[in-house]
């Protein structure tokens, strides 16, 4: 098996001034188990105004992210370009095993100080693939933005090249995304040749730029790749985690999409001793506009809370103690969007001896 190209997506831009985020989105239909590389380019309109406050150039301080519908996409490896402090870069996400269908890719960009910004998402898709090598990275100022990268004649070597604008063409490499409006993003690919190739991309002036190239390992060929491993120095992409939960009995409750009133529902009773774990899906109410959770906070109202998180679309406490005198406790669930809204919905929880 050899890896091989499937479909490129439309892309997309978005330019705001605000401090709060960013984001691009458009369709994308792709085949059950295609490997899906979507990069985002981003960048503040003059990149003299130095939009970020960065300590260190941590990006890690700011929310990246791109999802292909409700799953949130691994980000592989990030290259700044632009002047200290970090004002711009080429970052790479990831879908190693897509489900297939007619998804969302929406790529976004969150925090940081209030200057117009842009950022530009692409996507190639990728069959055939079975694992993905460490990063080839690129940066500079002049108008051959190249960079070297080795993989054998059944892989695949996958360019992401961003700048401010004027990509003119690719060599090395077979184009399959390029778009200059507002942020300059392009896409190409090469099979491998199991010897050192340029990936190259040209500009029509000089100006910085980030480039990285991502090796597609084949599935007959990844017992001979080196391990995945990225270490791009930059902290990595904000990721929420899900605890498994074994044997407790977790309640959960749908937000409708017309509720305008603050609780939503009761919840079955507990004793003080009990440890619940308590969960509100926001997707219906979040409806179809693609706006998904960014932030979370949980108010246990006098319950002990044990532990607590959230998903893209749904926010978890765990919660005991409690009077068992037959009090109703009020858990204040408060959701902040991609979309800069906020919400608050509540649960009731009875605590009495059973």
């Amino acid at each position: 098996m050899a890896v091989g190209f499937g479909v490129k997506g439309l892309g997309a831009l978005d330019g705001e001034e605000l401090d709060t985020h960013v984001g691009a989105a458009f369709d994308l239909v792709t085949n059950p188990g295609d490997c899906i590389i979507a990069p985002i380019a981003f960048s503040a309109a003059d990149l003299a105004l130095g939009p970020f406050k960065l300590v260190d150039l941590d990006l890690g301080d700011l929310s990246r992210k791109v999802m292909y519908g409700d799953i949130e996409m691994t980000s592989l490896g990030i290259i700044p370009w632009g002047t200290v402090p970090v004002q711009a870069w080429t970052e790479v996400f990831a879908l190693l095993d897509s489900p297939g269908g007619k998804q969302r890719i929406y790529g976004a960009v969150g925090g940081g100080g209030p200057s117009k910004r842009f950022v530009r998402v692409g996507a190639a898709t990728y069959t055939g693939v079975d694992s993905v090598g460490p990063l080839v990275t690129g940066q500079g100022t002049g108008t051959a933005m190249t960079i070297s990268a080795t993989a054998s004649p059944a892989d695949r070597l996958v360019g992401v090249f961003g700048t401010r604008s004027g990509i003119a063409g690719f060599s090395g490499a077979q184009q399959r995304y390029l778009d200059n409006t507002g942020i300059a993003l392009g896409i190409c690919d090469s099979a491998g040749t199991g010897s050192p190739q340029n990936i190259t991309a040209t500009r029509q002036k000089s100006g910085d730029w980030g480039g990285i190239v991502v090796p597609l390992y084949a599935a007959d060929t990844v017992a001979s790749c080196p391990p995945m491993a990225f270490d791009v120095g930059f902290g990595p992409a904000i990721a929420h985690r899900e605890p498994r939960l074994g044997g407790l009995r977790r309640q959960v409750f749908d937000v409708p999409l017309d509720s305008y009133t603050e609780v939503v529902d009761t919840a079955d009773p507990k004793t003080p001793d009990d440890i619940t774990p308590l969960t509100l899906n926001w997707e219906t109410f979040l409806g179809k506009t693609f706006d998904r959770i960014k932030d979370a906070r949980i108010d246990a109202g006098g319950l002990d809370i044990l532990d607590s998180w959230f998903t893209d679309i749904d926010t978890t406490v765990m919660v005991g103690g409690g009077s068992a005198g037959g009090d109703s406790y009020t858990i204040k669930y408060h959701i902040d969007t991609w979309g800069g809204e906020s919400y608050t919905r509540s649960l009731r929880l009875p605590v009495k001896n059973l």
